[in-house]
């Protein structure tokens, strides 16, 4: 006797299941929100830097009045890797008693000044693009590695904006993406959340163009064109994007672009 066998006829999309990983993560963000009070909420939106090389009682009482969404810290923070430790330690300590969110404590890597002999030594800037793949990411490896165990879990950067002195890695579109993916994989390899810098570049408020569709049409073929293939290459909900204050008046003469 021959057996007919159905084919199952399968859609090109289907639902996530309500008990898949997305969705119990997606429930658990959405019950931290129902419980958050109106501070909370204003909190998450707040990162903030402290002075000095030690947490004192008054930043402690800051940190939990506004429950913060995080600490940045800055070259008058970092003394020596011990007490860097020291410090993110007692922030997270502290953050982590008035909220419900681990906090970011962040970095700026690229403005760690080079004399501080507590840091990989790191290229400047404007070095990275001549530089070939491999170093990149031995490079980038290293200083993940290194944040990481300082106990970071936010890094300003990478810069992935064009052909501003001192800042840009390169100006070429293609090349600066393959150097951000490169560096960024590292970061998410060692947890860490990350931050591309920034959008559109910072000189470009200088350049003269004599029309709207002049000024898109350059930000579509340079800086736009970088973010874009970043975004759609890099995994959602795992970095931040940091915008530039400039203005172009070909496409807005009286508002300037400064969303963080």
């Amino acid at each position: 006797m021959r057996v007919r066998q159905n084919k199952k006829r399968y859609e090109p999309y289907r639902t996530v299941p309500s008990w898949s990983p997305t969705n119990l993560c997606l429930k658990k963000v959405d019950t931290w929100i129902a419980a958050m009070s109106q501070e909370d909420k204003v909190g998450q939106l707040m990162m903030i830097s402290l002075h000095g090389s030690t947490i004192g009682q008054s930043q402690k009482d800051v940190i939990r009045k506004y429950r913060v969404s995080g600490v940045m810290l800055t070259n008058e923070n970092l003394i020596n890797k011990n007490q860097v430790k020291t410090f993110t330690s007692d922030i997270m300590q502290t953050a982590i008693t008035s909220s419900m969110v681990t906090p970011y404590i962040a970095v700026h890597r690229d403005r760690i000044l080079h004399g501080n002999e507590s840091f990989l030594r790191l290229p400047k800037p404007n070095r990275w693009g001549q530089l070939p793949m491999d170093r990149i990411i031995n490079l980038a490896t290293r200083s993940a590695i290194e944040m990481r165990d300082m106990g970071f879990n936010l890094v300003i950067g990478p810069n992935a904006n064009l052909g501003v002195p001192n800042m840009s890695y390169t100006s070429d579109p293609t090349w600066a993406g393959h150097i951000n993916l490169a560096m960024v994989e590292r970061y998410q390899i060692n947890h860490m959340w990350f931050a591309y810098n920034y959008f559109p570049a910072v000189t470009l408020g200088d350049a003269s163009f004599g029309s709207a569709n002049e000024a898109k049409a350059y930000l579509s073929n340079n800086d736009v064109a970088v973010f874009k293939r970043l975004i759609a290459q890099t995994t959602a909900n795992s970095y931040m994007l940091v915008m530039s204050h400039i203005q172009i008046p070909a496409i807005d003469n009286e508002h300037f672009g400064e969303f963080l």
